[in-house]
């Protein structure tokens, strides 16, 4: 069975529902509301309807971008009509209605059924789907320390590098911040001189000087880096290893759950 696999896929079903309701009241909007954010035709956008959504109205990208998509969505949907007779319209209508239902059935009975895995049943599920966790990316651990001056970073560099030990120090003065054994896959580098400054490094070597966006200086040293379609360890995918045996346990109760609604229903197939 595939039902909770398509439904985790979908959006939640009290957003698709929302969006739903907002575009057919939106559409059969008759009085000019006052404060209205765009208008297509007759039906308009209102400044509630973003807080129902739980858009941040002060946040103009969020919020620019929320009404551009319902604009788009607006027009799709007036065009639809023009197009479809009633009879087209209330097929696509009662299909959806009828996925709708579904997923509510399939929510509300997963919702509730979520456990505590122990370590010996992750480590098994990681070991019998390890492929399932093959990198498609780079990922690297890196420590770190983000200074004030640039002068200050390029002198971290040259102690670091005449000491003895090359362990990365846990204090240094002046520092901004210090952290160890930080992932970051490739794509979410903070720059690309960020990138470029740490994909040739050798294990334990220093970066340069990296200025950061915040006009702040960084040196970074690799701890460990994983080339895609390699399998990292277990303690590295942990979460993702709990993610997925989640999936997996919730699509048991499922398929166990329609098994059960097969035997009380009358059904025929014909072959």
């Amino acid at each position: 069975m595939k039902y909770l696999r398509e439904h985790l896929k979908r959006t939640s079903l009290t957003k698709l529902v929302f969006l739903a309701v907002i575009l057919l009241s939106c559409s059969e909007e008759e009085n000019v509301p006052e404060n209205y954010l765009a208008k297509v035709e007759n039906s308009y956008l209102k400044k509630s309807d973003l807080k129902d959504m739980n858009i941040d109205f002060q946040n103009v990208k969020q919020r620019d971008a929320f009404i551009n998509n319902w604009v788009k969505n607006e027009v799709l949907f007036q065009e639809s009509i023009k197009q479809n007779n009633d009879e087209n319209i209330d097929e696509v209508l009662q299909s959806i209605r009828k996925e709708l239902i579904i997923n509510y059935l399939i929510e509300s009975k997963v919702k509730n059924s979520s456990r505590d895995f122990t370590e010996e049943e992750l480590k098994e599920h990681y070991e019998l789907f390890r492929q399932n966790f093959v990198l498609s990316n780079e990922l690297y651990f890196l420590n770190g320390i983000e200074l004030s001056d640039e002068k200050t970073a390029h002198s971290f560099i040259d102690q670091f590098n005449s000491s003895a030990v090359k362990t990365f120090p846990s204090e240094f003065k002046n520092a901004i911040s210090i952290f160890t054994n930080k992932k970051y896959y490739d794509f979410s580098c903070p720059s690309k001189d960020f990138y470029n400054s740490i994909r040739y490094l050798d294990e334990n070597e220093l970066s340069k000087v990296i200025k950061s966006e915040q006009n702040s200086y960084l040196v970074v040293q690799l701890v460990r880096k994983y080339e895609p379609g390699t399998i990292p360890d277990y303690e590295i995918v942990k979460e993702k290893v709990k993610e997925s045996l989640t999936v997996k346990y919730k699509q048991k109760i499922i398929d166990d759950f329609v098994r059960e609604l097969l035997e009380d229903y009358e059904i025929e197939i014909k072959g």
